[in-house]
């Protein structure tokens, strides 16, 4: 009988053993797949912030380009005028010569 309990017991010891081993097996997989997750975490937002300072960089040289254009834009409206004026001002100096000439001729 003693060696029918020792024998029992030595299968009890045999079986917390095996799941002892299986449960750390388990917990060393969750640990290293926990520590993927981390590194792809700390990659994923080094990434994230690389982009947002691309994003950033974008934005500056879109606005800068937005200045320049309204800038081109009233530089091309201010010498549009200052043709117009010219061209007024050249018929002006015509009508003038013209009155001028058919005054002499008379």
């Amino acid at each position: 009988d003693l060696e029918r309990r020792q024998l029992e017991f030595a299968n009890h010891l045999l079986e917390f053993d095996d799941s002892v081993t299986r449960e750390r097996s388990e917990r060393g997989a969750l640990e290293n797949q926990s520590e993927k997750n981390r590194k792809s975490r700390i990659l994923l937002e080094k990434r994230c912030k690389n982009f947002e300072k691309k994003v950033d960089g974008l934005t500056k040289s879109l606005q800068t380009a937005e200045l320049d254009k309204r800038q081109l834009e009233d530089r091309v409206g201010d010498l549009d005028g200052k043709l117009r004026r010219e061209r007024l001002e050249r018929g002006r100096y015509k009508e003038n010569i013209r009155t001028v000439v058919e005054r002499e001729k008379d």
